[in-house]
């Protein structure tokens, strides 16, 4: 199964003007079974009022789940998404705690059938730490609160867990949230920003499955770079 996350600034480049049509076709190269998608635009004038979400899903032909938590102007929403080639089910948004004045972040949760495995996923954009008030790591509140929410899901179907997206922290402090949470993060290359990525704060975890690969594709239509892991049901050891 291919799993990818991708934070695609809006359509929006490091230097330049909005552009869809690039960003589609990164997304279309990645061939995911499963893609998470932040900073995506509904009716924002800057990126030309266009329901983004539906875009995707349409020109990609995938199914779609919308968490749009933040209001721009009248009628603009602003948020992330979850792709996937086969129906989302039990979809939930759930509101997460956030540093008083900052934006509205959700959990987005549902069930999907990935390469003939029914598996629990949690998509995620959570606050960025750099603006956030640093006697508060809000980012990993959120994260630690979001684990609880999939393993919860997962533990009541029996079924593997998948959490994915732009959780604007390292390796170095998400990776022991997640094996608390009984996860395995994936590794892989830096993801932001494109041009010259230094950090990885977009990330891959799963629960039930093994990571067998990843790939960090040099795509410059945003400001980060996507993450595409390639992960198998794990079977456990061999008798």
């Amino acid at each position: 199964m291919r799993l990818a996350t991708y934070n695609v600034h809006h359509g929006a480049p490091t230097r330049g003007p909005v552009d869809l049509d690039r960003t589609i076709e990164v997304c279309r190269v990645l061939d995911a079974d499963l893609l998470a998608v932040q900073e995506l635009d509904s009716g924002v004038a800057r990126s030309g009022g266009i329901d983004q979400p539906r875009a995707l899903s349409t020109r990609l032909g995938l199914h779609a789940a919308f968490a749009a938590p933040v209001r721009i102007g009248e009628d603009g929403r602003y948020g992330h998404a979850l792709f996937a080639r086969h129906p989302l089910t039990d979809v939930e948004q759930i509101e997460l705690t956030v540093t008083p004045g900052r934006e509205h972040r959700t959990a987005l949760l549902a069930t999907v059938e990935l390469d003939g495995t029914l598996v629990e996923v949690c998509a995620l954009h959570l606050e960025n730490p750099r603006q956030a008030d640093v006697a508060r790591p809000t980012a990993l509140e959120q994260a630690r609160f979001a684990f609880d929410l999939i393993v919860a899901r997962a533990e009541r179907s029996g079924r593997p867990a998948v959490v994915l997206g732009d959780l604007n922290v390292d390796p170095a402090r998400i990776e022991p949230l997640a094996t608390a949470a009984g996860f395995d993060l994936a590794a892989g290359s830096p993801t932001f920003p494109s041009r010259r990525p230094r950090v990885r704060i977009d990330h891959v975890a799963v629960r039930g499955l093994r990571v067998e690969a990843t790939d960090v594709p040099a795509a410059e239509a945003s400001d980060h770079r996507p993450l595409l892991v390639l992960a198998v049901p794990d079977r456990g050891p061999l008798a």
